[in-house]
């Protein structure tokens, strides 16, 4: 078996899973670019907060996000980082991200 990446060019999407709630929150990132290392949240505080990630490929906080909207920061395998801000809280449903990663250099 062969991987290879394929690029992509509109900007990834922020589905928040079907249970999603205040206090347990999933995080799916689609369509974008390059495989995602790690996925963290900016807390009340101001923090960042890395969310681990499930072997359904979904990024959970136990003990939730809180009521929204979100800020994320994403980051691919080679180190490239998105932040994304304004993400609403939806039951069950997609949130359009505002950017993509960059091209591997």
């Amino acid at each position: 078996m062969a991987l290879r990446a394929v690029r992509r060019t509109r900007a990834a999407r922020l589905p928040l899973q079907g249970r999603q709630q205040p206090w347990w929150t999933a995080v799916q990132i689609r369509n974008h670019r390059y495989a995602i290392a790690e996925l963290a949240y900016q807390n009340a505080d101001g923090a960042w907060v890395g969310v681990p990630r499930e072997s359904y490929n979904y990024f959970v906080e136990a003990a939730g996000m809180g009521p929204g909207p979100y800020a994320f920061r994403v980051t691919d395998i080679y180190g490239q980082v998105v932040e994304d801000s304004g993400i609403p809280f939806l039951e069950a449903g997609d949130s359009a991200g505002a950017a993509q990663l960059g091209d591997c250099q």
